[in-house]
C-alpha cells in the first residue's frame, strides 16, 4: 500500500461532534495525541490501523515520508464523557495531526472522532503560547489536602512513582501538570490561601496526583501554565482544599 504525498487546503464538508468515555493517549516523538479507539492511523507495513489496535513500537507515517515510532500507548477511562470532533474533507479523506504531521484518516464518518488536544514539549496545538517545561517538583505547591490513590485510567499512583524512580526520563513523556501563580488565582481563592501564609510568588498545581508522584520519586515534573479557562473552571475555592498552604496531601488508599 502507498499514500500520495500531497498537501493542501480543502473545504471541510461536515463536522461530527460526539462523546466518548475512553481516550487513547498515543506518544509519538515529542507529541501526545489523544484519539478515540476507532480512529485510523497509517502504520508502516500495516496500512490503516485503528487507534485501539495500535501497538508500542508501531511506526506511524508522517507527511514528510518519514516514520516515527510510537513510544507509549495509554488508555484512559473517563468518569464523565468528553466531546470529540471529526470532520469530512472535500476530495481527500486524510489529514495531519500534531506538530509531527502524523497521517490519520477521517473515514468520512462520525464513528471515529479525534479529540484535538495535542500536548508536547514544544507547543500545544490549540494554543501556541502554551508550552510545557520540566520543573523541580519541590517548587510547586498542591491545591488539595487529599488525593485518590488511582488515576482516572485506574493506574495506581504507586506504579507511577515506581516507574519515575526507575526511569526519570518518563517525566518528559507524562502529560504536563497545569500550574498557576498565586497572583493569577481568583480573589476568593487568594483570600483563602493568604490565611495560610502563602507567599505571593507561590505556584500551585491543578493536577495533584502527578505532582505527588514526581515528588515521591524525587524527579522533575512536566508542567505547563494553565489557560485562563482552566483557571476559571478548576481554580475555585471548592477545589482548592489545601489547609496548610499547599504542602503534601494525604493519599486515600
Amino acid at each position: 500500500m502507498s499514500i500520495q504525498a500531497k498537501k493542501g487546503l480543502k473545504t471541510v464538508k461536515q463536522l461530527f461532534v460526539n462523546e466518548t468515555y475512553e481516550l487513547i493517549h498515543i506518544y509519538v516523538g515529542y507529541s501526545q495525541i489523544k484519539s478515540t479507539a476507532p480512529h485510523p492511523f497509517w502504520v508502516e507495513g500495516k496500512g490503516w490501523v485503528e487507534a485501539g489496535n495500535l501497538l508500542e513500537g508501531d511506526k506511524v507515517k508522517l507527511y514528510s515520508g518519514e516514520v516515527l515510532e510510537i513510544k507509549e500507548i495509554r488508555r484512559e477511562r473517563l468518569e464523565e464523557p468528553v466531546k470529540t470532533y471529526n470532520f469530512e474533507v472535500e476530495d481527500w479523506h486524510t489529514y495531519l495531526v500534531s506538530e509531527n504531521n502524523v497521517l490519520v484518516h477521517n473515514a468520512g464518518s462520525k464513528k471515529c472522532p479525534l479529540k484535538f488536544s495535542f500536548k508536547s514539549n514544544k507547543s500545544n496545538a490549540g494554543n501556541n503560547n502554551v508550552k510545557s517545561k520540566l520543573r523541580d517538583s519541590r517548587t510547586i505547591n498542591f491545591s488539595q489536602k487529599s488525593i485518590d490513590s488511582k488515576f482516572s485510567d485506574g493506574t495506581n499512583i504507586k506504579d507511577t512513582i515506581y516507574r519515575l524512580k526507575n526511569d526519570p526520563s518518563y517525566a518528559e513523556k507524562m502529560e504536563p501538570i497545569r500550574i498557576v501563580k498565586y497572583k493569577d488565582l481568583p480573589a476568593d481563592v487568594q483570600q483563602k490561601l493568604a490565611s495560610q501564609n502563602v507567599g505571593k510568588h507561590t505556584v500551585f498545581t491543578l493536577d495533584n496526583r502527578r505532582l505527588y508522584a514526581a515528588r515521591k520519586a524525587k524527579v522533575k515534573v512536566n508542567t505547563r501554565w494553565a489557560t485562563p479557562e482552566e483557571i476559571q473552571n478548576f481554580a475555585t475555592v471548592k477545589r482548592f482544599t489545601t489547609i496548610n498552604g499547599g504542602k503534601m496531601p494525604e493519599v486515600r488508599w
